[in-house]
């Protein structure tokens, strides 16, 4: 028995000292470095399977200006495309002060899609949920994440769905767990 996880923060966090509940973290290694010191984790955990994933609000400005939450660069053409990541992809908390470089909350929600991620989370701030949720659902016949997370169930064989709450009219997941048998 056991539960999936999500891998954060890709594609790595360890290299920046600071804290990106109160800054925006600058990383200034080239993309090659970063590939040979951060990614090995990342690629065996997707060989392994791993159906989710966390970008780092962090700047990686040798490789996009944008923090990878908010980078298609590194979700799209690399974790999806180079990496061969199937799984869901979600926002780190777009709360913290790292994420405000997109904007207010709808603005970071819009970028956090634009991106690539499948879900994002807004911890502790309910106007900027608000806000979030309003965009979204002005944009709803834009987001298939529903698909997603029922193509993830089917796709993983040993699972079983214990708890997923999906809001349709917005297409996010709101919790979700699993277990295995």
């Amino acid at each position: 028995m056991g539960i999936n996880i999500v891998g954060k923060h890709f594609p790595g966090h360890g290299f920046v000292p600071g804290d990106t509940h109160i800054s925006v973290p600058k990383d200034h290694r080239h993309l090659q470095t970063i590939i040979t010191e951060d990614i090995f984790p990342f690629k065996q955990a997707i060989t392994k399977g791993i159906m989710g994933i966390m970008p780092a609000d962090v700047q990686y400005p040798e490789i996009d200006k944008n923090p990878a939450t908010f980078s298609s660069i590194w979700l799209k053409t690399i974790l999806r495309d180079q990496l061969q990541f199937q799984g869901f992809i979600f926002s780190d908390c777009l709360s913290m002060s790292a994420a405000s470089y997109a904007g207010d909350f709808a603005e970071r929600t819009k970028k956090a899609f634009t991106a690539g991620c499948n879900a994002v989370l807004i911890c502790n701030d309910r106007t900027g949920a608000k806000s979030a949720l309003k965009w979204m659902n002005s944009q709803s016949s834009l987001f298939s994440n529903t698909d997603k997370l029922i193509e993830i169930k089917k796709n993983t064989q040993k699972h079983k769905q214990e708890r997923a709450i999906i809001s349709n009219s917005f297409q996010t997941v709101t919790a979700t767990s699993f277990y295995y048998d």
